[in-house]
């Protein structure tokens, strides 16, 4: 694979100097003017891709014949077999609004138009040795249930590696490449339902994509993101999702050091409009320095207070990490966030949600009267647990919750008063 990658290279170093020889298509000034006219057309044309507002002639799609590559001037899309460069995009003196990726922590400064767009919550982690270069970064998920409402909202689930460095006119440019779940349309394509894509975004506002693939909820994913060739001091990496086609290569990238797993919404005014689960696990999350499993130094960033969104952290370990992101929070009594239960009134299916994993856990249920209804125990409840309570009658109940946080600390209880009714 490193072999094919440095004859990549050099396939487009050839092209580069027969182009500068005078070697040049003599239809190209009449197919230039045709393409500006195109871009003229749809500049205009908004659209939100990963990390925000962009007009359409800043997004690019790059099949599984091309590739991207980096210099310290501009981003080039190559063809794998001839070298030859089919698309060149400066990044020096664009004409199109920078910004640090860093923006999408700051509320005010996002690049979307609305407060309440962009990155809604999500976890940073840095593998925590001297000089953190990871070749491999990757989390599993289940595709969600579709939300309850379906708008014109979109929503990106993604894990990514970031990275930064120097141009040729000293600026610099922050880069992310992502494996992407999506509900709703994109410039990627898309509907109201779930796909797939894998995207590579500058902070100089350029955007690039692969081929969009539908999911169907409940698919388990695992998005990956890796080094497959390297040189001396740059490196060639591989966004791709299990068993999902090739994925996107970027070749010539400094390195990309920093993880990060989020959820990124746009257009959602409701939260009904989020997915239907109140929470989703991310899990497996593995990241690899040096042939090693290095520890994590793990940040956690919620930046929209619509619905309650967060993200908390389950295992802070670089080989079988876990977190939970939660699309919205379900309402809290007395300030209580060790478990949640919803709906209240329920009708059916009472549902318990823990915010992190307890043990040793028993359920007791009581009616009105003080009478013992059901008892169940687990020995351990670490996402969410459903009740049954069809055949139970209308009226008022109350839930009873034994357990332990930990094998280190005491027993603890909680009660809930909720209510059943008729449907």
């Amino acid at each position: 694979m490193k072999r094919f990658y440095l004859i990549l290279i050099k396939l487009f170093f050839i092209h580069v100097l027969f182009s500068q020889q005078g070697f040049v298509n003599p239809h190209t000034n009449e197919l230039m003017n045709l393409k500006n006219q195109e871009v003229n057309q749809t500049q205009k044309e908004i659209i939100f891709p990963p990390l925000g507002q962009a007009t359409k002639n800043n997004t690019f799609f790059v099949d599984h014949i091309n590739c991207l590559f980096i210099t310290d001037s501009a981003i080039l899309i190559v063809n794998r077999e001839t070298g030859k460069t089919e698309k060149k995009l400066s990044l020096i003196n664009s004409d199109h609004k920078s910004y640090k990726l860093s923006d999408k922590t700051e509320t005010n400064s996002s690049p979307a138009t609305n407060p309440q767009d962009g990155w809604v919550t999500y976890a940073e982690c840095e593998a925590f040795v001297h000089d953190p270069r990871p070749t491999y970064f990757s989390a599993e998920w289940a595709v969600p249930f579709p939300p309850l409402k379906k708008s014109d909202q979109l929503i990106y689930i993604f894990n990514g590696l970031v990275g930064t460095h120097s141009l040729s006119d000293s600026s610099t440019i922050t880069y992310i490449l992502q494996p992407v779940l999506q509900w709703g349309p994109s410039s990627a394509g898309g509907g109201k339902y779930w796909s797939i894509c894998n995207w590579f975004v500058t902070s100089k506002g350029q955007y690039f994509h692969d081929s969009l693939i539908r999911v169907n909820s409940g698919d388990r994913l695992q998005g990956i993101v890796k080094i497959i060739a390297r040189s001396d001091s740059t490196y060639t990496y591989n966004s791709s999702f299990f068993g999902h086609g090739e994925g996107l290569d970027v070749l010539n990238v400094k390195v990309l050091d920093l993880g990060y797993l989020a959820l990124e919404t746009y257009g959602v005014r409701n939260c009904k409009e989020n997915p239907a689960e109140e929470k989703m696990r991310m899990f497996n999350i593995q990241m690899i320095v040096n042939d090693d499993y290095p520890p994590f130094k793990w940040q956690i960033f919620n930046n929209r207070t619509n619905c309650g969104a967060f993200t908390n952290v389950i295992d802070e370990s670089s080989h079988n990490g876990e977190i939970n992101i939660h699309f919205h929070k379900p309402p809290s009594e007395d300030n209580f966030e060790d478990i949640y239960i919803y709906p209240n009134p329920i009708q059916d299916i009472l549902h318990i949600s823990i915010t992190n994993p307890i043990i040793r856990c028993r359920i007791d249920i009581y009616n009105s009267l003080g009478i013992l209804m059901l008892t169940e125990t687990l020995e351990i409840l670490e996402y969410e647990y459903d009740l049954n309570l069809k055949n139970y009658p209308p009226g008022i109940y109350y839930i009873k919750f034994y357990y332990q946080k930990d094998i280190y600390t005491r027993e603890t209880n909680h009660t809930f008063k909720f209510i059943k009714t008729n449907k």
